[in-house]
């Protein structure tokens, strides 16, 4: 899960302080655990940059928060095994793997955002505009091109032929390519080395409008609905006062020069509280596909 990098490192700057693996007694002291599927595609001066910026606006302007730790897992285990520990107190997660691994973990939704790689994305299957009817049952046997980690995307995909009577990607397609980007992954269609890929919808957008011979030889077999591809958790038991200073620290973020540059960096307009109802969709489109295969991806 795209992709999720910019706007998860957007909400580790709203209360970063520092990043030292330190565990803390502190009541004051926040413990922000992500997910190393987090950062697919930032670079590491990206992270500096950002988290130096935002430690100065913090330490100003957040009262009730005393300092930040921070702290990367590999594997959604390992965060829900540290949220069960209470040793972290708000995870960054790409939402399939919230959905997929955390069930039976206390948690509380915390935030979400309306835009950016993180937000609200609808994925695309795009194809050949040259094949003929170029259906997602005429697919089979073609050659598949994803972005390596959007596992939601490729949760649409096989829901998608799932629900068209069809056998999952690995077995429908002929080969499967992985690739960091997915621009990468368009260019493989346009140039011939894959047949159909499976991209954001404001990716397709954005490379048709860069290349607008693109737009006349790639076109959209199917779209998935609006999805959430990143979340913000708190673990139950984080004292309420705690998550009104995380609030208030997001809620003041567009009112300073510094917190707009931020926004502006990772492609934001602002996070915002969340509930599960900012996820039903998401939710629903995961069960679908539960019910259908009766297994994970």
């Amino acid at each position: 899960m795209v992709q999720i990098a910019r706007t998860c490192l957007l909400l580790l700057c709203l209360v970063s302080a520092g990043t030292a693996r330190v565990w803390s007694s502190d009541p004051h002291w926040v413990r922000i655990g992500f997910s190393q599927a987090s950062f697919p595609e930032v670079s590491p001066q990206d992270v500096r940059a950002s988290l130096s910026i935002w430690a100065e606006e913090v330490t100003r302007s957040v009262p009730g928060i005393s300092g930040v730790s921070t702290y990367i897992f590999g594997r959604p285990g390992e965060i829900a095994e540290a949220l069960r520990r209470s040793e972290i107190d708000v995870v960054v997660m790409p939402t399939y793997d919230y959905l997929s691994s955390m069930r039976s973990t206390p948690v509380d939704i915390g935030f979400v955002t309306d835009q950016g790689p993180v937000g609200c994305q609808r994925f695309v299957i795009v194809g050949d505009a040259r094949m003929p009817s170029p259906t997602l049952s005429s697919l089979r046997g073609r050659r598949f091109c994803h972005v390596d980690g959007e596992n939601l995307a490729l949760l649409f995909v096989n829901n998608e032929l799932l629900r068209t009577s069809q056998m999952e990607m690995d077995r429908f397609f002929r080969g499967i390519e992985v690739v960091p980007r997915g621009v990468q992954a368009l260019n493989g269609v346009y140039f011939g080395k894959a047949d159909v890929c499976v991209v954001s919808e404001d990716t397709f957008r954005l490379a048709t409008t860069m290349n607008p011979q693109m737009a006349h030889r790639l076109r959209i077999i199917a779209s998935s609905p609006l999805l959430y591809n990143g979340v913000a958790l708190f673990r139950q038991g984080f004292p309420e006062p705690m998550r009104r200073a995380v609030l208030d620290g997001i809620a003041g973020l567009g009112s300073t020069s510094r917190g707009r540059q931020i926004l502006s960096l990772f492609r934001a307009c602002g996070i915002r509280p969340a509930t599960e109802a900012d996820l039903a969709v998401t939710r629903r489109l995961y069960q679908e596909y539960r019910r259908r295969k009766g297994r994970l991806l």
